[in-house]
C-alpha cells in the first residue's frame, strides 16, 4: 500500500480542543468512557444521575462496576476507573438529570435508555453550534441499532428525525439497555460501533477519502450480522 492510499493516523491530539460528552454511564456509556480513556482522550464529560447497584456489578447487566462502588454516583466510580489508568485525563462529572435543551460541544454520545432524555440530547445536538459529532444506541436483548451523524446537517437532522424512530417511553421494547435480560455481546458491539464511528469521522476530517459515517447500522446478535443505511 503507497503512503498516499494509508489512512491518515488518528491521535488523542485530535480531540484536544473538543470534549467527548458522554450522557449515561451505564452498559454501553461505561464501555465507551473506558475505550477513549484508555485511548488517551484528554477530555471527557460525564452525565448521569443514577448510583450504582449491585445488579450493575454482577451477572448479565454487569457494567463493569466493582463491589465497592455500590451506592456511589456513577459518574463519581467511572472517572475514578478512568483516572487510574489515565492520570493527565480532564474529568467532568455532571451527576444530574438532563434539562429540556442545553449547550453541548464537541463528540456527543447518546447512551441512554429513556426516550425524552435521547429527544432533548437530539434537539440539544441540533442547536449547540460548538456540537460536531452525535452518536447514539438502542439495544434490545439481542439486538441493537446505532446512529451517527452530523447534528447540523440538514439531511441528517430530518432522517434522524422521522416520527418511527422516536416513539413514547411506554412502548420501548422490553430487554432494552441497562435491563437485566441484556446480552452483554450486544453492548460490546454497540460500542465498537460508536467509537469506531467518531475514528472514521476524524479520519475524514484529516483529509482522508473514507465516507463520513452519517447512517444508521443494526446489530443482530447472536448472529453479529451488522446492516448499514448510509443516509446521504
Amino acid at each position: 500500500m503507497t503512503e498516499e492510499l494509508r489512512l491518515p493516523d488518528v491521535t488523542p491530539d485530535d480531540l484536544m480542543k473538543r470534549p467527548i460528552h458522554i450522557f449515561g454511564c451505564g452498559t454501553v456509556g461505561r464501555r465507551v468512557a473506558e475505550m477513549f480513556g484508555r485511548w488517551g482522550a484528554p477530555h471527557i464529560i460525564l452525565c448521569d444521575f443514577d448510583t450504582v447497584e449491585k445488579h450493575n456489578v454482577l451477572g448479565r447487566s454487569a457494567q463493569g462496576y466493582t463491589h465497592a462502588d455500590i451506592g456511589v454516583h456513577k459518574v463519581e466510580a467511572l472517572a475514578n476507573a478512568l483516572a487510574r489508568y489515565n492520570p493527565d485525563i480532564a474529568i467532568e462529572k455532571q451527576n444530574r438529570k438532563l434539562v429540556s435543551t442545553e449547550t453541548l460541544s464537541g463528540f456527543v454520545f447518546a447512551c441512554v435508555d429513556d426516550m425524552e432524555a435521547r429527544m432533548s440530547i437530539r434537539e440539544s445536538a441540533f442547536e449547540s453550534p460548538e456540537a460536531c459529532f452525535l452518536c447514539e444506541a438502542r439495544l434490545t436483548d439481542s439486538s441493537g441499532r446505532v446512529f451517527a451523524l452530523n447534528p447540523h446537517n440538514v439531511e441528517h437532522q430530518a432522517r434522524y428525525s422521522e416520527p418511527p424512530l422516536w416513539y413514547s417511553n411506554s412502548e420501548i421494547e422490553p430487554g432494552g439497555c441497562g435491563s437485566p435480560s441484556m446480552y452483554p455481546l450486544t453492548a460490546i458491539d454497540a460500542t465498537r460501533l460508536m467509537t469506531g464511528a467518531l475514528f472514521s469521522f476524524l479520519r475524514r476530517e484529516k483529509g482522508s477519502p473514507e465516507s463520513f459515517v452519517n447512517m444508521s447500522r443494526f446489530i443482530s446478535i447472536p448472529s453479529f450480522v451488522v446492516e448499514e443505511e448510509e443516509w446521504c
